[in-house]
């Protein structure tokens, strides 16, 4: 069963997240923090990180380019998500590639779409207990 993290401030869209993953058979921790990220990554080691841009206390972009930089986390995989629109969402997107992430899905989320994303995600990193 793979183990997800999922952090993101507004409940609502984290529910729905969670509730998400949970029917695709994942185990799944949630925060609404960027800072509580960080310490609950490092306890749970996630395979995958579902991860908002826009974040109390510590960006998205920023709780990535922490996870890459600290052994146990820096090879999980990331998707950020963003409700950023129009020309944003090209620098965004950038940066988010700059900043580790592994993809990037746009805000509000279609849920095969993104379903789709983080079980391709899953296949391509292996599962934590196989890392180092």
């Amino acid at each position: 069963m793979p183990v997800t993290l999922v952090v993101e401030d507004d409940a609502d869209h984290r529910n729905l997240l969670v509730l998400l993953l949970e029917r695709a058979g994942c185990r799944v921790h949630a925060v609404a923090d960027g800072a509580d990220a960080l310490p609950l990554a490092q306890r749970v080691r996630p395979d995958l990180v579902v991860l908002d841009w826009r974040l109390p206390n510590l960006p998205g972009p920023e709780v990535c380019r922490r996870l890459r930089a600290t052994p146990k986390t820096a090879e999980v995989a990331v998707l950020m998500v963003t409700a950023w629109g129009g020309d944003s969402v090209e620098n965004a997107r950038q940066e988010a590639c700059r900043a580790g992430a592994d993809d990037f899905i746009l805000k509000p989320i279609h849920p095969q779409e993104f379903l789709a994303r983080v079980l391709t995600l899953l296949k391509r990193f292996p599962p934590a207990r196989d890392r180092p």
